[in-house]
């Protein structure tokens, strides 16, 4: 997806329900999750930058670290 942040308000406007807000993720893409007005979930996203996999594991580390 070319721009997740215009769908995302574009979704939105015409009925779908957030799951999960708009957010970067560690592994470079840019997310959020809806539900349609007739009950199917979407996940939706757009990459934003490259991770090296050093990086990543770092990341998902500290995620993971704030979550325990």
């Amino acid at each position: 997806m070319e721009n997740v942040d215009t769908f995302f308000a574009n979704a939105t406007q015409h009925g779908a329900t957030v799951k999960e807000d708009l957010k970067d993720q560690f592994w470079g893409d840019r997310t959020c999750a809806l539900v349609d007005p007739f009950g199917h979930h979407w996940m939706f996203g757009t990459h934003v930058r490259e991770v090296s996999p050093e990086e990543m594991n770092k990341a998902m580390v500290e995620m993971m670290a704030a979550h325990a």
